[in-house]
């Protein structure tokens, strides 16, 4: 899983338990309310009714915890992850740089009009543009199984 799919799964979990956390608070408010008004004979009934979902509910919080400890660990690996996943286009931007280069027989001020579209900055736009016409090796046969998966 790439770390950018990571991100909005680790959102939609954390919202999940923010919602989970508010109906337990709102459940144990609304059964305080109930005690408050029942009588004094009926309360003792009443409590031993309320003793399972009471139960239920304290054994939620330290789950929703765990889970929002978890949330906090898979963004931390999904940050490192995108790091090591930039790290590897960028050595592959510059082989495909190199390639490019040897390939046409260009010197490294060639290249850099090539990239830059003879301009003396490189815009995003031409960086990006390069890549999509520049020479590319071809695939080798790792590369194109993994491709076809």
């Amino acid at each position: 899983m790439k770390s950018t799919e990571i991100e909005p799964l680790v959102d939609e979990l954390e919202s999940q338990v923010k919602f989970a956390r508010e109906e337990v608070a709102e459940y144990r408010k609304e059964v305080a309310g109930l005690k408050d008004g029942i009588a004094a004979e009926v309360l003792g009934w009443f409590a031993n009714q309320c003793k399972p979902l009471d139960s239920k509910s304290s054994r939620l919080e330290p789950r929703l915890v765990k889970i929002t400890g978890l949330c906090a660990r898979f963004r931390t690996e999904a940050k490192a992850k995108a790091v090591t996943e930039l790290a590897a286009l960028e050595v592959e931007a510059i082989k495909m740089m190199k390639f490019h280069q040897s390939a046409k027989s260009l010197s490294p001020e060639a290249l850099f009009e090539a990239i830059s579209g003879k301009k003396e900055a490189v815009s995003k736009k031409a960086f990006l543009s390069f890549f999509k016409t520049c020479e590319k090796a071809a695939p080798a046969e790792d590369e194109k199984a993994e491709a076809k998966e």
